[in-house]
């Protein structure tokens, strides 16, 4: 007779506070057009399946022309979040609580008249979430101009299958 065995997926999160005048893991400070680890490492083989960012009330990221990019990255250039410059209007790098690209689907894939099926849906949920092929450290990555102020929280939420 076969034992029963219990399987659980455990759930992790992580927090990460990021301050353009703090340096990042290699000792760089964040404001400069670099790539900045965070020292946040998600193990291989992790499912990433949300990203989300706040901008504190006051410390919305500001550069000289306001021409500066960010991008978040975990596995592979701009997968949580593709590089925005951060002086458009409503631009994700404005004070509150922001969403990234993990977990979330393609919309156009779910235009009314596609009459997309549940599984259609759940398939396209799924294609957007990040697996890990090794350790990865999330990133922020600084391009066009230098920061000259901003601050934010990211959390990341993970399952070890």
């Amino acid at each position: 007779m076969a034992k029963k065995r219990h399987s659980h997926f455990v759930k992790k999160g992580i927090k990460v506070h990021y301050i353009f005048n703090g340096t990042d893991s290699a000792g760089a400070a964040n404001s400069t057009i670099a790539s900045h680890g965070t020292g946040v490492r998600i193990p291989s083989g992790a499912i990433v399946t949300e990203v989300l960012y706040k901008v504190p009330t006051g410390k919305t990221f500001t550069s000289a022309g306001d021409l500066a990019t960010l991008a978040l990255t975990i596995e592979s250039a701009g997968d949580v979040l593709a590089a925005v410059a951060i002086g458009g209007t409503n631009d994700p790098w404005d004070a509150g609580m922001h969403a990234t690209l993990v977990g979330v689907p393609a919309l156009s894939v779910f235009h009314a008249s596609n009459n997309p099926t549940a599984l259609e849906y759940i398939q396209n949920i799924k294609s957007k979430y990040i697996v890990t092929t090794a350790e990865r450290e999330l990133t922020v990555t600084v391009a066009v101009e230098a920061l000259t102020a901003g601050e934010m929280e990211i959390f990341v939420e993970y399952i070890m299958p």
